[in-house]
């Protein structure tokens, strides 16, 4: 990727690492290809972190129940994680804050003055802004549904969001959504893609998710289905001349190995 196209703009991401129930070898080789890249920008789609501790949900097995030190083993080492990935990157690193970091906002509201006032030392928001700029990073908050930036422009036809779907045919419905614009979405740990074309401008759209960095479940535990989840990031160049036109690829990550459209191999 270093003989890229200087007339093309690099964007990489990915979501749904669920710190620290991530996936190692999927995590690295991704970290990996950031830093063998160095993209202009990068999205972090979301669920960076599980924020279990803050779920409103029944624990349902023992591993759920067992106790972490929220702080140490799952915000520390992400944050850590970040500042890497953001000195890996040319321009800046978004954050597009997923509905499990939204939990924790969640429990704040709902533990009310108290909660409220503790918000500031627990918010992803805070942690992972500290010490860096507004040049190099950008957290969009999930919750803000007033707000018309709880999503990343990529040129001028394709959106980036944490997700408004994870249903079995998820690319379908975001392409439904979204109307006239191309999306990638993340939330529902699944790769997938689904085209069609705006019948007013005749122009392309897509809709796709290249998967997730956390550890596969075969059963997912809400409903006991087998889950067809994988792990995968996504590699878009956008045209400098003309940002309305891009490229996209779903790159598939399969035990610590990826290759990447120019036939590089990644592997850790």
């Amino acid at each position: 990727m270093g003989r890229m196209n200087s007339k093309a703009a690099l964007w990489m991401g990915a979501g749904d690492f669920h710190m620290p129930y991530h996936d190692k070898r999927a995590t690295e080789c991704f970290t990996k290809a950031v830093r063998d890249l160095k993209p202009d920008h990068l999205v972090l789609g979301g669920d960076v972190l599980d924020c279990e501790k803050f779920s409103g949900h029944r624990r349902r097995a023992v591993v759920e129940a067992q106790a972490h030190d929220w702080h140490k083993d799952e915000l520390t080492p992400a944050k850590n994680w970040v500042d890497s990935l953001v000195k890996a990157t040319k321009g800046k690193v978004y954050f597009l804050e997923g509905n499990h970091e939204a939990r924790i906002e969640t429990w704040a509201v709902s533990a009310g003055v108290a909660g409220c006032s503790v918000y500031s030392m627990v918010s992803p928001k805070s942690m992972f802004s500290k010490g860096l700029s507004k040049d190099q990073f950008s957290y969009l908050p999930w919750l803000n549904r007033y707000s018309s930036k709880n999503y990343v422009s990529i040129g001028t036809k394709l959106v980036a969001v944490h997700g408004w779907s994870w249903c079995q045919h998820a690319a379908s419905k975001h392409l439904e959504l979204s109307r006239s614009r191309s999306i990638v979405y993340h939330h529902s740990h699944r790769q997938q893609r689904d085209s069609s074309h705006d019948p007013w401008n005749k122009q392309p759209i897509e809709a796709f998710n290249a998967g997730c960095m956390c550890q596969l479940q075969p059963i997912y535990g809400i409903g006991g289905n087998p889950s067809s989840w994988v792990h995968g990031f996504w590699i878009v160049y956008v045209s400098h001349q003309k940002p309305s036109d891009f490229t996209a690829y779903s790159i598939m990550v399969n035990r610590g190995r990826a290759i990447l459209p120019d036939g590089m191999e990644i592997k850790v």
